[in-house]
Parts: structure tokens; sequence; C-alpha cells
């Protein structure tokens, strides 16, 4: 007969090593005992967390530098962490070029007075034994430059003078410029306020300044205040987390060049009654932009607004400069085609008192046909680019002669993919045009 007898092993042992072996006896037989069984028990991996993180922005103005940023840490099995503070050439505890400050190994970390005009990040790491070690969040030190007359920061936001002497002011980056090369000043939401005082002057908020938000990758939404008139050349272009937009309710006038280019997760806007001027490339690559809806007061749409705007569908207010058609198509003045949304396909028939097809209207469309009226006397350059479905277009003149088509037309586009369909009668016109006469897959008289 056999018998299984078993040994649990107690779930409280520590660390360490134990040894157990088994004694048979019985009535008459010789006592035997097995082997030593060694189990060890092997202590857990510490595990290292940051309970306290460096501040994350920290401001001064250079020569009045003071203070220090602060880390703490803990291990699981107790044990103290050693600290080592690391400096960074860019926003991250890993990407860029870190550095090690061998001199400072505790909790707190004296930033250096002597620092220049700059943006510096900083950040710790703790170390234990048999421990992975642990990199804090990034710290940001901007040291601005002493106080010039007409330029400021307050409550994080960094403004200058429109004019000389003027107490209107606008917003814009760390640097003070009006440039696209100028450091990345914001992140997560901003609101800007109406007003901002600033030693005993109160200034008023009119603008967003030329690439005052540019490329800020970490900004999430921004709320602007009544009173705000203009949004300037690429405002917040290259905003890439950009989710939030609250636009003035009333008041702003212009949103200029690529104002929003490039924020590819706006999903929404509402653009304010009182708008007039929507500026060239203002929301191109926006791709996740679905609607927008145009006031009746805005006048001007520049070339290339929506560019790239894959899902978006646009309406207009009535008795404005711009309409809509029953398929989405924008037209202006009720005789130019302003844009045809690129979500469109299938076939598109321009309306018939239409007379100028407006500069990239009809760019990286879907559509696989197309029909020009003959009324139809300017196209403007840069349509029909990208147009890779295109395999059909009915041209209305009786002599393209009668219609100015730049030479920039059917970019990176296979012409030679295209049929052209032309009036009966109408050959000996079309040849040798210098854009409509050749190139196509065929030319065909349409009965």
């Amino acid at each position: 007969m056999n018998y299984d007898f078993r040994f649990t092993i107690p779930a409280t042992l520590t660390a360490g090593a134990y040894y157990y072996f088994c004694e048979v006896s019985a009535a008459g037989a010789e006592t035997k005992r097995t082997d030593a069984a060694t189990v060890t028990v092997n202590a857990p991996t510490p595990v290292i967390t940051f309970t306290t993180h460096p501040a994350a922005n920290t401001s001064f103005t250079v020569g009045s530098i003071s203070g220090s940023l602060s880390a703490k840490a803990t291990v699981t099995d107790g044990s103290t962490p050693a600290y080592l503070w690391y400096s960074n050439t860019v926003n991250s505890s890993t990407a860029g070029s870190p550095t090690a400050l061998s001199a400072f190994t505790g909790e707190t970390f004296a930033i250096p007075a002597g620092l220049g005009t700059g943006t510096y990040y900083y950040f710790c790491e703790a170390s234990a034994a048999g421990a992975e070690p642990v990199r804090s969040n990034v710290a940001t030190v901007v040291v601005e430059g002493l106080p010039v007359a007409g330029q400021f920061s307050a409550g994080g936001i960094y403004y200058k003078a429109i004019t000389a002497g003027s107490t209107d002011v606008k917003v814009t980056n760390s640097g003070y410029v009006d440039a696209l090369t100028a450091p990345n000043s914001y992140s997560g939401a901003v609101t800007v306020p109406a007003t901002v005082a600033y030693e005993g002057v109160t200034y008023t908020v009119k603008r967003i300044g030329v690439g005052a938000f540019y490329n800020c990758a970490s900004l999430t939404s921004v709320t602007l205040p009544v009173g705000i008139e203009q949004l300037e050349n690429s405002a917040f272009n290259g905003c890439t987390a950009l989710e939030a937009v609250t636009l003035p309710a009333s008041g702003l006038t212009v949103i200029g060049w690529s104002a929003f280019a490039g924020c590819s997760k706006l999903p929404s806007l509402t653009l304010p009654e009182g708008l007039q001027t929507i500026g060239q490339n203002a929301f191109y690559e926006c791709h996740e932009l679905a609607a927008l809806h145009i006031p009746a007061s805005v006048t001007v749409i520049e070339r290339n607004a929506f560019g790239r705007c894959y899902i978006l569908s646009v309406t207009a207010a009535a008795g404005g400069a711009f309409s809509v058609d029953a398929e989405g198509v924008l037209y202006e003045s009720g005789n130019i085609l302003r844009w045809i949304p690129l979500a469109k396909t299938g076939e598109y028939v321009i309306r018939a008192e239409t007379v100028t097809i407006g500069e990239i209207a009809i760019s990286e469309s879907k559509l696989t046909k197309i029909s020009i009226p003959a009324s139809i006397t300017n196209i403007n350059s840069n349509n029909f680019g990208s147009c890779s479905s295109l395999t059909d277009i009915v041209a209305g003149w009786s002599n393209p002669a009668e219609c100015t088509t730049s030479t920039y037309s059917f970019n990176y586009t296979t012409k030679s993919n295209i049929t052209l369909w032309i009036p009966a009668g109408t050959s000996g016109a079309y040849a040798g045009h210098a854009v409509w006469g050749s190139g196509f897959k065929a030319i065909v008289e349409t009965p």
C-alpha cells in the first residue's frame, strides 16, 4: 500500500534558506530519512516611488535667481534611497542629453544663481540596492531677461505692447518675438485674461501674436476672452495636442495665416459673428475638425484655408458673402467656387453661374468626375492637383481659350488617367491648348 504524505511550506517564511526532510518509521522496521530539501525564500525586489516631484515650472529674472527644487522617494523595503540630480537639454528625463550633477546627491537641488536667459530642465534620479532606479518628473526653469519696456509676464503668460507705449498688448512667447523660432512657452490648459495688471498698470489684451503658441505640443486647451480682436499668423500653429479652443463670443475680426495649422486633434470650433477674415492655411491639416459654421460677417476666406481637413463639412449663415450648396460645396458671392470638401466622392457639377474657380479649390479631391460650365472664365493656380481618383472632366467651353487656366493645374495628378469630354465640334479649338489640349487619356466630343 502506498501513502502520500505532504508537507506544506509555511507561507510566513522570511527571506533565507530553509532545509526540510522527512523521517519514515514503522513498527519493527528501520527508521529512514529522506534527502534534505532546500527551500530558498528570496527577498521581494524593492520598488522606488517618488512621493514628491520637483515643481513643474519655475521662473526667474536673470540676476535674481534663488531657491531650490525638491524631490522625495520611498523604497518598499524601508531602505533610504540615494539621489542624483540631472540637467537636460530638452523637457524629458530620457531623451536629449541628460548630464549628471554629481554635486547634488540629496533631496534638494539649489538652482544655480548664475544661469543666463533661457529655459533649463532638471530632474532627480532615486536609486536603492536591488531596485530599479526611478526618475522624477522634469522641472522647467525659465530665466527671463531684464524687463524691457512694453513686455512682461504675468500668471505664466507673456505679453508685449502692440505699439510702443501702448497699454494694448498681445500674448506672445517667452522670447517676446514675432517669429516661428520662438521657444515652446505653454502647456496644459491656458486661459487668457481680458486685462492684466503689471507694476501698477492695467493692460488690455487685444491679440494673440505671431507664433505665440507655435509648436506648443503639450498645449491641450485655450480660452480667449472678449476683447481679442486678432489671431495673428501661426498663433497656434503646430499645437498637436490642442483639443479645445474657446474663441471670444464677439470682437474677433481676423484669424491669420496658418493660425490653427497642424492642430491635428482639434475636433470643433465655433467661429463668432463679427469675424471678417479667415487667412491662408488657417485650418490646414486640422485632421479631426469635423464641422465649421461660417458667420455672415465673414467677407474673406483665403486660399487653402481648409486644406487637408479630410472630414470637414462647412455651413454658412444666410445673407453673407459665402454660401454652401446642397452637396456641401463652398461658394463666394454665388459665382466663385472656393472649396470642395475632401470627403466628397463621386461626381460634382459646378454651378452654372460660376465664373471663377479659386486657388486650390479643387485639390486632393476624391471626386471621380467633375463638370465645368462654360460660364467659368478663370481657373486659378493649383487646381486639380493630387486628385488621384479623378477619371472624367466635362468641359463646357466651345473654346478653352475663353478661360484663363493656370499652368500649375494638375500638379501631382496623373492626367493620363483622365478622359476630357468637350462639346461636339470643338476638337480643333482644344488642339494645342497648353492645359486642355493634351496629356489626357482621351479627349472626346460629346454627342
